[in-house]
């Protein structure tokens, strides 16, 4: 009941409902549930759920559609995952009283060959490119080198623009503008990270 109140609820998929799952390569643990768990996101309210996760792609490309096909069944709008590069990026417009809301949703981390390319399944991923810095606030840091470096992370140009470009043209379109991004260090959750400023 508490989450059917909701006027327009949101929730994301972790990883992917499948019974048939063959794992990535690039799959750490895997995180895959039996498609029967999907069965009642739609009973209790949600409208939209963003797949744009790190472990979507841990059932496969198999495992990407029997998740968003059972999800898109019971008339929410899965958003953030696709059988290609356009599908994956393509955002979700919904109605809520009269207000267009434009939902888009897009991945910084995920292993390698998850992101959707023109031809492939996968998800909305804006790669990030990490540096690896001597320490400027250590002199040593020069001479000495074991010493920890600073890092520094930023969007790929490419991936940033198309970013931008999606939230830009779908404000043309919708009322409200709602993008979630999966980010962030898993490791230091409180600590806000280049890329993401």
């Amino acid at each position: 009941p508490l989450l059917r109140s909701v006027d327009l609820l949101f929730g994301n998929s972790e990883g992917s409902y499948t019974n048939r799952p063959s794992p990535s390569p690039g799959a750490g643990w895997v995180v895959v549930s039996p498609a029967k768990n999907a069965a009642g996101l739609g009973t209790v309210g949600f409208r939209v759920i963003g797949c744009a996760k790190n472990h979507m792609l841990d059932g496969g490309y198999d495992g990407l559609e029997d998740t968003l096909s059972p999800l898109r069944d019971q008339g929410i709008a899965a958003t953030g995952g696709g059988p290609d590069l356009a599908r994956a990026w393509e955002p979700t417009i919904v109605d809520q009283a009269g207000i267009r809301v434009g939902v888009l949703v897009f991945s910084c981390a995920q292993p390698p060959g998850y992101a959707a390319r023109p031809p492939m399944p996968g998800v909305a991923a804006s790669r990030i490119d990490t540096q690896y810095l001597n320490r400027d606030d250590d002199p040593y840091a020069y001479v000495e080198p074991d010493l920890p470096p600073n890092l520094r992370t930023s969007p790929r140009r490419g991936d940033e623009a198309a970013f931008r470009t999606g939230i830009a043209d779908l404000k043309t379109r919708v009322d409200v503008v709602v993008v979630s991004v999966h980010w962030g260090s898993s490791r230091h959750p409180v600590q806000v990270m280049d890329y993401e400023i």
